[in-house]
């Protein structure tokens, strides 16, 4: 199944690749996806043993990552060229120690789900375009940006900021 990845990947002109755990379950990895520069979406939701992610700065396309319960993800690619970024979708990722480097220069970035997220730490970047951000407080009130210090005080577990 591996080789039949390989070569819809190789598809320049690839706009959605969706691979549910519930059939991709025991995927590892992805096949480099740099010729996928059309690429808007890619859900691999439930992808349990995915453990790494190709680089993905020349999906410059990409508006949606969705990685739910990619639970042996432990770290992300560099995104801060995705420049289209809309929703990054992070929840129970209980591996993921860190988010990108960089990724407050997703300035299109307006949706951000980090529940679930039990090994991440560090602070969170300046994302001051965000308009929903769903975190788990007693998880990231370690470093919080000054911007988002009222959400944790308020108690909301999913907040929506309004411009």
């Amino acid at each position: 199944m591996y080789l039949l990845l390989e070569q819809v990947a190789k598809g320049a002109e690839l706009k959605d690749l969706t691979l549910l755990g519930r059939h991709w379950g025991s995927l590892t990895t992805l096949p480099d996806l740099r010729e996928c520069v059309s690429l808007t979406r890619l859900d691999l939701s439930g992808c349990s043993s995915l453990t790494a992610l190709p680089e993905l700065q020349k999906c410059v396309a990409l508006q949606q990552l969705r990685l739910p319960s990619c639970s042996s993800l432990a770290a992300l690619p560099v995104l801060h060229e995705c420049v289209a970024l809309k929703e990054l979708k992070l929840s129970n990722c209980s591996s993921l120690t860190a988010l990108p480097e960089r990724l407050s220069e997703c300035v299109s970035l307006k949706s951000l789900d980090l529940t679930g997220c039990s090994s991440l730490s560090g602070s969170l970047p300046d994302l001051s375009g965000l308009k929903q951000l769903k975190i788990d407080w007693g998880y990231n009130d370690r470093g919080l940006p000054a911007h988002l210090k009222s959400w944790k005080e308020s108690g909301y577990k999913a907040c929506s900021l309004s411009p």
